[in-house]
Order: C-alpha cells, then sequence, then structure tokens
C-alpha cells in the first residue's frame, strides 16, 4: 500500500510538473502577443508586426500568431503576406471559422472579389445567430458582392446584417448606406431614399449620402427634394455653388456627365503640360499655363470624388497643379468665396481657435487645392496642435508650389525642424475599425472568460497518517476481541461526492462556496462469525478564495489556479458488532457517533470553460480537519436493552481527517 501511494503522489506532481512547464511557455507567448496589441493601439504596427513574429517563433504550430499578424499586415496594406500567414493559420486551425472571415478580408482588399465571397461563405457556413460578430460578416461579404456588382445578393447580406446588428445592438450606419447604395443600382429608389434617411438620421452631415439621395429623389421624381438635398450640399461644401448654382442646381446629381467632364478638362489640360516644352515663345508658354490651370481648375471642381476611381483622378488633379501653378508667372487670384474662409481661418487664429481655423484651411483647399497660403498656415497650425506628419506634409506641398518664394529656404528649414519631433512621436495609425485590433482569442479552457460556475463530482483519496485517534477509540470499542487486526494496520482511502459554486468577480479571482459527502474513515474486521465494524463520514462545507495563474490563455490547455477553503467537518457514524442473519447483517450492538471541528483545504487545480456554457475542473486538494470530542448514543444492545439510548462524549479522541483527494468536477458556467 505505501508504494502504490507514493507512486500515486510522484505521478501527480509530474503531472502538475509538465502542465505548468507548459503554462509557463505558453504564458511568454501571450505576453508577447499583448505587447504586440499595445504596439497596435498606439498605431506602431511594425512594432507590432515583429513581436508578433517573436511569438510565432516561439510557438510555430499556434495558429493564433499568424492570424494576428495577418490582421495587422492587412492594415499596413500588406495584402500578399497577410493572405500567406491567415493560410497559415487556417491549415493549423481549419475548425476556427473567424479565419476565414479574415483571408476574405485579405482578399477582398485586393480586389479577389470572388476568392473573398467564397472564404465569407465558409465562416458562414457553421455560426449560429447568436454569434456576437457574425453581422459583421454578412456586412463584409455583403460589401464585397457591391463591389463586384452583385446587388441583389449586397442587399440580401445587408439586410441579414442590419437585422442581426440591432438584436445584438451593434452599430449599423454603414450598413444602411451601402444597402441604399445597392438599392440605388437596383432602381428602387423607394427602399434607397428609406435607407438614406435611416443613416442620414445620425449622420446629417456626410456629404456623400445627401448627394446618393438626392440623385434618388431626383429618379424618384421628387425634384424639390432633390434641391433641398443639394442645398444642403451646397452649404456643406462651398467648391459645389461655383458650378451648381440657380438653374444648374440639379446637374450635381448628373455624375456620369460630371465624371467624364472631370476627366476631359484633366486630359486636356495634361496635353497642354506636355506642350510646353515645344511652345517657340514665352508667351504662348504663358497662355498654354493658364488654360491648362483653368482645365484643372474646372476638372477639380466637376469630380464628383466618390469612388476610388474619382480619387483617383482628383490625385491626378492636383499633381497636374502642383506642375503648373509654380511655372505661372503671374498667380490665379483668389476667388471672393475663397477669400472669405481665409479672413474667416485667419482671425480664428489670433483668436487661437486652432481648430476651427484648420477646418476653415480645409474648406479653402477643398475648393482650391493649390493655395499656398493655406498650405502654409494649415501646416503651422498642425505644428502647434502636434501633428508634425501632417504639418511636415504641408509645409513641403508650399515649398513645391512656391520654390521661389523669399521664405522657401524657411520653409524647408521648419520641415527640417519638424523631422526631428517626428522622432520622438509615435504616429498614431487610426484603425479603420474597432474590430481591426487584435483581442486575445481564448480556447476552450480558460477561467477568464466566465463569471458564474456551478459543478458536481466527486473525488478519491487517501489519508496521510495512520490516525492514532481513531485507533485508540477502535481498541476502546472492541476490549481487545480482535487483537489479530489493529487500526493501525490499515490506511483507509478517502473518496467523497463533491459540489462547488465559483463566482468570478474579476478576471484573476474567484470565490465561492463547497459542500461535500466525505466516506472512508474506518475500519472492519471479522473475528470468528462476528463481524467489528466502525464506519466513519463527514458532511464538508464552507467557502473558497481560488487565484487563478491565467498561464494559457491563448491556449487549447487548461489554465492552472490555487485555492484555499474553510469551513465545518460534521463527523457522523458508528460503531456495530453483528452477525449475518442470511443475507444481511444482525447487528446485536451499535453506537453512533457525532463531531464537528473546522475544516482547512488548500488545492492546485486546472480547469475552466470547455465550451459555451461547460465547465470542467481537475483538482489535488489537501484536507485537515482534527477533532478532539466525540459525542455518542447507544442506538442497540440486544444483551441490555437497559444500556440503549445512553450518551457521552470521548473526550481528547484528537481524531484527524487528514489527507489529499483527487478531485473531477464538471457543470455549467455563465
Amino acid at each position: 500500500m505505501k508504494k502504490s501511494t507514493l507512486s500515486l503522489v510522484c505521478g501527480l506532481v509530474i503531472l502538475f510538473t509538465l502542465i505548468s512547464g507548459k503554462a509557463f511557455a505558453q504564458n511568454a507567448y501571450t505576453k508577447l502577443c499583448l505587447e504586440a496589441i499595445n504596439y497596435e493601439k498606439a498605431g506602431q504596427l511594425d512594432e507590432a508586426v515583429n513581436k508578433y513574429t517573436e511569438a510565432i517563433n516561439m510557438k510555430p504550430d499556434e495558429w493564433t500568431g499568424y492570424n494576428y499578424r495577418a490582421k495587422v499586415n492587412l492594415q499596413r496594406g500588406r495584402y500578399d503576406d497577410a493572405i500567406t500567414d491567415i493560410s497559415r493559420a487556417i491549415s493549423l486551425s481549419p475548425q476556427t471559422l473567424s479565419t476565414y472571415a479574415v483571408r476574405a478580408n485579405c482578399y477582398e482588399a485586393k480586389g479577389m472579389y470572388d476568392k473573398a465571397i467564397v472564404d465569407y461563405g465558409v465562416a458562414l457556413s457553421k455560426s449560429g445567430n447568436n454569434d456576437k460578430n457574425i453581422y459583421l460578416t454578412y456586412y463584409q461579404r455583403g460589401r464585397t458582392y457591391f463591389k463586384n456588382k452583385q446587388y441583389q445578393e449586397a442587399v440580401n447580406d445587408f439586410t441579414q446584417a442590419l437585422t442581426l446588428s440591432q438584436k445584438l445592438k451593434k452599430p449599423s450606419g454603414d450598413i444602411y448606406t451601402l444597402r441604399a447604395q445597392s438599392y440605388l443600382e437596383l432602381n428602387r429608389y423607394p427602399e434607397a431614399i428609406s435607407d438614406f434617411d435611416s443613416y442620414l438620421s445620425s449622420n446629417p452631415d456626410d456629404i456623400k449620402a445627401l448627394l446618393l439621395q438626392g440623385r434618388a429623389f431626383l429618379k424618384n421624381n421628387e425634384t424639390e427634394q432633390a434641391k433641398s438635398n443639394a442645398n444642403k450640399l451646397i452649404r456643406l461644401d462651398p467648391s459645389k455653388e461655383i458650378c451648381f448654382s440657380g438653374n444648374r442646381m440639379l446637374d450635381i446629381y448628373n455624375l456620369e456627365s460630371r465624371r467624364e467632364k472631370s476627366k476631359q478638362l484633366t486630359k486636356d489640360a495634361g496635353l497642354l503640360i506636355s506642350d510646353l516644352s515645344s511652345s517657340p515663345s514665352k508667351a504662348l508658354a504663358n497662355m498654354k499655363l493658364s488654360d491648362a490651370f483653368k482645365s484643372l481648375d474646372s476638372a477639380w471642381l466637376y469630380s464628383p470624388g466618390l469612388t476610388a476611381e474619382d480619387r483617383n483622378l482628383r490625385d491626378s488633379i492636383i499633381e497636374k497643379f502642383f506642375v503648373v501653378y509654380p511655372l505661372m508667372k503671374t498667380k490665379p487670384e483668389i476667388s471672393e468665396q475663397v477669400r472669405r474662409y481665409v479672413v474667416q481661418a485667419t482671425s480664428a487664429t489670433q483668436e487661437r481657435k486652432y481648430d476651427e481655423a484648420i477646418n476653415l484651411w480645409t474648406t479653402a483647399l477643398n475648393i482650391s487645392p493649390y493655395l499656398p497660403i493655406a498650405y502654409y498656415n494649415r501646416a503651422l497650425l498642425y505644428e502647434i496642435k502636434g501633428l508634425f506628419r501632417y504639418s511636415i506634409s504641408d509645409m513641403g506641398k508650399y515649398v513645391k508650389l512656391m520654390p521661389d518664394a523669399s521664405d522657401a529656404r524657411s520653409a524647408k528649414d521648419k520641415i527640417y525642424e519638424l523631422e526631428a519631433k517626428v522622432k520622438d512621436t509615435p504616429e498614431t495609425v487610426q484603425a479603420s475599425s474597432p474590430e481591426a485590433i487584435n483581442q486575445i482569442q481564448s480556447a476552450s479552457y480558460s477561467p477568464g472568460n466566465f463569471t458564474f460556475a456551478i459543478a458536481v463530482g466527486g473525488s478519491f483519496g487517501f489519508q496521510m497518517g495512520k490516525n492514532p485517534g481513531l485507533a485508540d477509540l477502535w481498541t476502546n470499542l472492541t476490549s481487545g476481541a480482535t487483537s489479530d487486526f489493529k487500526y493501525t494496520d490499515k490506511m483507509p482511502f478517502l473518496y467523497s461526492g463533491d459540489l462547488e459554486l465559483i463566482v468570478r468577480p474579476v478576471k484573476r479571482f474567484g470565490i465561492g462556496g463547497f459542500g461535500k459527502y466525505a466516506g472512508g474513515i474506518g475500519a472492519r474486521t471479522k473475528v470468528s462469525e462476528v463481524k467489528y465494524m466502525m464506519d466513519m463520514g463527514s458532511l464538508q462545507y464552507g467557502g473558497l478564495i481560488r487565484y487563478y495563474m491565467l498561464l494559457n490563455n491563448m491556449g487549447n490547455r487548461p489554465d492552472l489556479y490555487v485555492q484555499y477553503g474553510y469551513g465545518r467537518s460534521s463527523l457522523g457514524g458508528y460503531y456495530g458488532v453483528a452477525t449475518m442473519d442470511g443475507l444481511v447483517y444482525n447487528y446485536s450492538y451499535m453506537k453512533s457517533f457525532k463531531g464537528s471541528a473546522p475544516l482547512h483545504s488548500a488545492g492546485l487545480g486546472m480547469g475552466g470553460k470547455i465550451s459555451k456554457h461547460g465547465y470542467l475542473t481537475i483538482s489535488l486538494d489537501y484536507l485537515y480537519s482534527k477533532l478532539t470530542d466525540i459525542t455518542y448514543e447507544v442506538t442497540t444492545n440486544k444483551a441490555s436493552t437497559a444500556d440503549e439510548g445512553t450518551k457521552g462524549t470521548y473526550k481528547d479522541v484528537n481524531a484527524t481527517y487528514n489527507g489529499f483527494a483527487f478531485k473531477f468536477l464538471v457543470g455549467f458556467c455563465f
């Protein structure tokens, strides 16, 4: 018995040592990932990638690191690297559906819409409607359908996304506006108008939504509503007033015509610029410069600026402005409309209303993107606000537009000064959405993932000592009748049925209660035809406090915890003498026992959440309770019935419940 007990103890020690070693390795991996996430939040994406790479090198077969790094590479525009990483994550954990959604994001960003749609379909194939992120996946697939010009499929996904987002109380504005655009493409104008109304109720100044809704009004023959939207657009973007005021107001919605006109004017300006070197005289060259500038100015104002193609065209227009403007000997006069914003911006600066001044200079540049003074002054305001990179960009544009200005040298020096400040200031990158920043993804077992748990189970173990107090009691009761069998020759096994309740108020700590009925303390022997028995059991209950080490917060292995419990141990049992009477014992003498004492327990365990609401814990617990007084009552004495009902107390028994128990519990958690 001693040898087998020692083997069991050694086995348990080795088991917990191995788990702890793996847990500490997992903890180092988790720490690297958490550091990377902090870099992400600060917008330091290169540093985040480096940390994720360290984590991956530490655990190359762990899928989460590849998943995290893929998301950051997606934000950095490294789409091929992101696809490589997320494909590796999928190969390591093909059952994790969220990874397919990440790869779909990557394919979508690369314009590989058909592949993206397939992966979004896999991500949605087994997800239940209770998945808190499923609405986002429907939205993303709908967005991809829209880009792929599959407008009815887009409407279907956006409708599903809206239903789920409202159920989950998630933001739904972008879903409305994209479904509205899908309806617009399907010529379903009333539905488009309604969706734009839903979006504009919380985003009343969104220029793109107002423009597209106005177009839907016009297509639906609601002319007055279209005019109302046009007036709002001109108020929000004064540059529109130049080309679309008065009788031309509704032309603002003729997007195809505006786009084609802008393209043609940009092309004309490009031809004039390319002919400059072949001009026979400076006068003719100046005329071509002036004509090129006018074409660019009109192209800028006509461009809708809605699609990626529009934005590329606007970039081309600005690029040509930066060629033409520096070459013009006589700079164009700014309009009265632009002058109004210049004066207001200057006044706001003098009053130290820096944000207002930045907005006013930006409005001026929206009308005249070639205005040097606007770039120069906005650069100084950005510096005051600590936005050094923006300041450098604007000051660089000023120098490019005015290379021969008297203050060009000081402007260049200002750029050098700002570059020095940038080195000490981390760049902040605005994530495209809250979901873009990684979060630690816990797998199966993770106590940090539940608030309340209740579990039942049992334990099996052994007493640490031979319990001389109970040995003395046995000898006293048998009065030498069992001289060939001594209680101390036996080390009784312990067993129990257990109930446990845990509440986790904070991440690392749990509090709760326990209850168990433990048996196994006692002895029995047979002398001739007479059986002598002493059975003891203990009802134990109390409270516990548990500390979770959270060493495996990202792994498929359970976390470790240590705990301490305190309560009461209420002993109950009997001593009996019996002979066989057929198949049952016929007791000739019985004496019942009762006792109570404080109970202390300490344990090392592992476990936690194993499914959505499943809970599992396995632990090795040490229990200690020492009873000094045990009361008794004689319940049966056939030799002397007058003795029945006799009560008394055994003093200074020193009966000890002292042993290890291996416990296994399963239950539910929330």
